[in-house]
């Protein structure tokens, strides 16, 4: 027989018998991810839809040409426009996909109102596209904290517009030790001056887990669809986060001991009166709504605390930027002083 007519009494087998034809693999159903391609919780969900593969990742930015861009392209990853200010990009950006992360940075501008007409021009573009799931990073109702209330609104929003929705309660950072809570002294060693409570524990985690949490709702429509998933990685004192941090880093670490009446009492006197509010949500609200056993079951692979220093330590990560200078040390002086 020769190789002809070998290829063409195969060809006679498989038009007889139908069901011996490959099956065309179907197309990844698309997430596109707002901040996908420069923001910390962003950039994890599209390294997590990468790891995992059964998503195609769609990166949103305003700066398809920068090297991050063209890295993620390289990966696989479809990078698009998007401005979040122009829903007529949205509607571009939004085109054939299932799902939606979304999220708003009200530090980029410090402006509230516009940082919720940009998530409700994300809510509108994903209900105009059709989406079939949208992921929403937000925090609880707290009018007092501008930065915090403006996710509850757009979350609100959401849930009216009847687009299927799932709720992602992030928390305070692992990395936000070190972008302002403590402060690295002359000689390398650190001072404490973040004034919450000294042994109140803190719910935190690193934005570069959020990815496996998203992934996980994305997964399980029919579980995460209309629910809240509220998460963190650790609970943590800042005396327990100092001396860890000494154990790992070898600098020490000045702790100024507060109690929760001596922080409940500065409020008259604290200049940024934003900041202390923003520390009472973490202190009566965010730490009694994170689920760690959750977190734990859907992400079993998120970062410990320690973990997470050993690696900033040998390569440091981002840390979030402010777009202002936030000043603890006017009150950072009351109580006892020691090192870890």
């Amino acid at each position: 027989m020769t190789p002809d007519s070998s290829a063409l009494s195969l060809r006679s087998l498989v038009d007889a018998h139908p069901s011996l034809r490959p099956t065309p693999t179907p197309p990844k159903e698309i997430i596109a991810v707002c901040g996908g391609v420069r923001g910390l919780q962003g950039s994890s969900v599209v390294k997590f839809l990468l790891r995992d593969n059964i998503f195609q990742a769609r990166a949103l930015t305003r700066d398809v040409e920068s090297p991050k861009a063209i890295e993620l392209v390289k990966l696989g990853v479809q990078v698009v426009y998007a401005d979040f200010d122009k829903p007529e990009t949205l509607k571009v950006a939004f085109e054939g996909v299932y799902g939606v992360f979304g999220m708003t940075n009200f530090f980029e501008h410090a402006d509230g109102p516009r940082e919720i007409r940009q998530g409700k021009n994300l809510v509108d573009a994903a209900r105009e596209a059709g989406v079939k799931h949208f992921v929403w990073s937000t925090c609880e109702e707290c009018p007092a904290v501008v930065s915090i209330g403006t996710k509850a609104v757009v979350q609100d929003y959401l849930e009216k517009s009847g687009v299927p929705y799932t709720n992602v309660f992030f928390v305070f950072y692992y990395e936000n030790f070190l972008a302002f809570a403590m402060k690295k002294l002359p000689d390398g060693n650190y001072d404490m001056v973040w004034p919450y409570p000294t042994d109140e524990p803190l719910p935190c985690l690193t934005p570069e887990d959020a990815g496996g949490w998203v992934t996980a709702a994305f997964l399980d429509p029919e579980t995460w669809i209309g629910q809240d998933l509220k998460v963190c990685s650790e609970r943590v004192t800042l005396r327990e986060f100092g001396k860890l941090w000494t154990e790992v880093s070898g600098k020490s670490v000045a702790i100024h001991d507060k109690t929760k009446e001596e922080f409940y009492e500065q409020r008259e006197v604290f200049e940024d009166l934003d900041s202390w509010e923003m520390m009472h949500w973490l202190l009566t609200v965010a730490r009694r709504e994170r689920d760690l056993d959750l977190a734990r079951r859907l992400h079993g692979d998120m970062q410990s605390l320690r973990s997470w220093m050993e690696e900033y330590h040998q390569v440091p990560k981002q840390l979030p930027q402010l777009t202002y200078e936030v000043n603890f040390e006017i009150i950072s002086d009351t109580g006892s002083s020691r090192s870890s």
